[in-house]
Protein backbone atom coordinates (compact mmCIF):
# COMPACT_ATOMS: atom_id res chain seq x y z
CA UNK A 1 0.00 0.00 0.00
CA UNK A 2 1.55 3.28 -1.12
CA UNK A 3 0.66 6.40 0.87
CA UNK A 4 -0.80 9.37 -0.98
CA UNK A 5 1.35 12.48 -0.87
CA UNK A 6 0.16 16.01 -1.55
CA UNK A 7 2.20 19.20 -1.92
CA UNK A 8 0.56 22.57 -1.29
CA UNK A 9 2.02 25.93 -2.30
CA UNK A 10 0.94 28.89 -0.20
CA UNK A 11 1.48 32.58 -0.81
CA UNK A 12 -0.56 33.82 2.14
CA UNK A 13 0.05 33.27 5.84
CA UNK A 14 -0.92 35.46 8.75
CA UNK A 15 2.17 37.55 8.07
CA UNK A 16 1.61 37.37 4.31
CA UNK A 17 4.79 35.39 3.83
CA UNK A 18 5.40 32.96 0.98
CA UNK A 19 5.74 29.36 2.14
CA UNK A 20 5.30 25.93 0.70
CA UNK A 21 3.80 23.11 2.70
CA UNK A 22 4.43 19.39 2.29
CA UNK A 23 1.75 17.01 3.53
CA UNK A 24 2.55 13.33 4.02
CA UNK A 25 0.04 10.80 5.34
CA UNK A 26 -2.44 13.58 6.26
CA UNK A 27 0.14 15.49 8.36
CA UNK A 28 2.20 18.61 7.70
CA UNK A 29 5.70 17.22 7.33
CA UNK A 30 7.58 20.29 6.09
CA UNK A 31 7.03 24.04 5.86
CA UNK A 32 9.70 26.03 4.02
CA UNK A 33 10.12 28.95 1.61
CA UNK A 34 10.71 26.42 -1.18
CA UNK A 35 10.16 22.66 -1.39
CA UNK A 36 11.07 20.54 -4.41
CA UNK A 37 8.14 18.21 -5.02
CA UNK A 38 9.05 14.68 -6.05
CA UNK A 39 7.76 13.31 -9.35
CA UNK A 40 4.22 12.04 -9.02
CA UNK A 41 3.36 14.25 -6.03
CA UNK A 42 0.08 16.13 -6.47
CA UNK A 43 0.68 19.89 -6.15
CA UNK A 44 -2.20 22.17 -5.15
CA UNK A 45 -1.98 25.93 -5.65
CA UNK A 46 -3.41 27.60 -2.54
CA UNK A 47 -2.46 31.14 -3.53
CA UNK A 48 -4.86 33.59 -1.89
CA UNK A 49 -6.22 30.93 0.44
CA UNK A 50 -5.63 30.06 4.08
CA UNK A 51 -4.28 26.59 4.85
CA UNK A 52 -4.75 25.36 8.42
CA UNK A 53 -4.44 21.89 9.98
CA UNK A 54 -8.02 22.01 11.25
CA UNK A 55 -10.40 24.32 12.97
CA UNK A 56 -9.67 24.27 16.68
CA UNK A 57 -11.70 25.85 19.47
CA UNK A 58 -9.00 27.04 21.91
CA UNK A 59 -11.47 29.08 23.96
CA UNK A 60 -14.36 27.58 25.88
CA UNK A 61 -16.66 28.43 28.76
CA UNK A 62 -17.65 25.78 31.29
CA UNK A 63 -20.31 26.53 33.87
CA UNK A 64 -19.83 30.24 33.15
CA UNK A 65 -22.58 32.47 34.49
CA UNK A 66 -23.63 34.98 31.81
CA UNK A 67 -26.70 37.23 31.73
CA UNK A 68 -28.59 35.15 34.26
CA UNK A 69 -27.79 31.82 32.59
CA UNK A 70 -24.96 29.30 32.89
CA UNK A 71 -22.98 27.76 30.01
CA UNK A 72 -24.41 24.34 29.23
CA UNK A 73 -21.07 22.45 29.49
CA UNK A 74 -19.85 21.67 32.96
CA UNK A 75 -16.26 20.66 33.72
CA UNK A 76 -16.93 16.94 33.23
CA UNK A 77 -18.86 17.27 29.94
CA UNK A 78 -16.27 19.71 28.56
CA UNK A 79 -13.39 17.42 29.52
CA UNK A 80 -15.09 14.41 27.90
CA UNK A 81 -15.74 16.44 24.73
CA UNK A 82 -12.09 17.55 24.58
CA UNK A 83 -10.85 13.97 25.06
CA UNK A 84 -13.16 12.82 22.27
CA UNK A 85 -11.56 15.27 19.85
CA UNK A 86 -13.12 18.57 20.78
CA UNK A 87 -14.28 20.97 18.09
CA UNK A 88 -12.59 20.36 14.75
CA UNK A 89 -13.49 20.77 11.11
Amino acid sequence: HQSRQTGVQMNELVRRAHFQLYVMEKKFSEVAPSINAENGVQVLDATGKMVIPGGIDPHTHMQLPFMGKVAVDDFYQGTRAALAGGTTM
